[in-house]
């Protein structure tokens, strides 16, 4: 036969912990953990760390006290108050584990309470190098920029824009271009990649830049393709002529010479 407390025994007696109180209602509802994992969602591994007030192994209070309130309303308890006293026994034990921790030699030591962390330079100049590549890629990816062309195709690109174009009066041209049949004024409207043919010789790929300007010449036929649709804007022995209509995915433009009367 159990001895009833006494009136001082009673007072003294501890009363059940929150996570206690919730495994005592699941049992007295003869339910499982894992039926209440199934009801509301919660892992088996936040439930157990609940009842065993594991509160190390629990998320943030935030995350937790949505769990216990859950968890305490699903088997008829008050939600609101079993998650408010589990946080407030989650927070003593905190606290006296700060306490302990406190009187420990480590932290006692002069130099880790004196001194705080600090960052290297050498460190401080890789993460500031990190962001700086981090917010040029979001810059590129977003805008569709290479920032690489531009160089790889510098120095292939200022003696294409810079060629002159035919003047009669002109000394450096003159005497050449008079002899050729077809003349191709290329002005670039976007960076583009080209495969060129003159006159049916070796067949040349080239990349030129944005804003670019190029000439060519031959006697017979100028065979080009252009990699980006409306990428330039052609004039052929001085007249204006359409950027070429797409066939088969490409953008070609053949121009023949017309035969020489006999």
């Amino acid at each position: 036969m159990t001895t009833p407390l006494t009136d001082t025994e009673a007072q003294h007696a501890a009363p059940p912990s929150a996570g206690a109180t919730l495994r005592m209602a699941r049992e007295k509802e003869r339910l499982s953990l894992q039926d209440v994992a199934d009801a509301t969602r919660i892992s088996l591994v936040n439930l157990q760390a609940i009842e065993r007030a594991d509160y190390d192994r629990l998320p943030a209070d935030t995350y937790t006290r949505g769990f216990v309130r859950l968890y305490a309303e699903y088997i008829g308890l008050d939600g609101p108050d079993l998650a408010e006293r589990f946080l407030q026994e989650r927070g003593h034990s905190h606290r006296a584990c700060l306490n302990t921790n406190f009187l420990s030699s480590d932290w006692l030591h002069v130099r880790k309470l004196a001194e705080p962390t600090r960052l290297t330079p050498v460190a401080s100049a890789l993460i500031l190098l990190a962001f700086i590549v981090f917010v040029v890629s979001i810059f590129c990816l977003y805008t569709g920029w290479n920032p690489f062309s531009y160089f790889v195709h510098k120095v292939r690109t200022i003696p294409a824009s810079s060629t002159l174009a035919y003047h009669p009066a002109h000394p450096q041209t003159s005497a050449a271009a008079t002899t050729k049949a077809l003349h191709l004024e290329v002005h670039f409207l976007k960076d583009t990649e080209i495969i060129l043919q003159l006159d049916g010789d070796s067949v040349s790929k080239e990349t030129f830049v944005k804003e670019s300007k190029v000439n060519w010449e031959a006697n017979s036929s100028i065979r080009i393709e252009f990699v980006e649709p409306h990428s330039a804007e052609l004039r052929v022995n001085g007249q204006p002529l359409g950027f070429p209509t797409q066939a088969n995915g490409q953008y070609k433009l053949s121009l023949r010479a017309a035969p020489s009367a006999s």
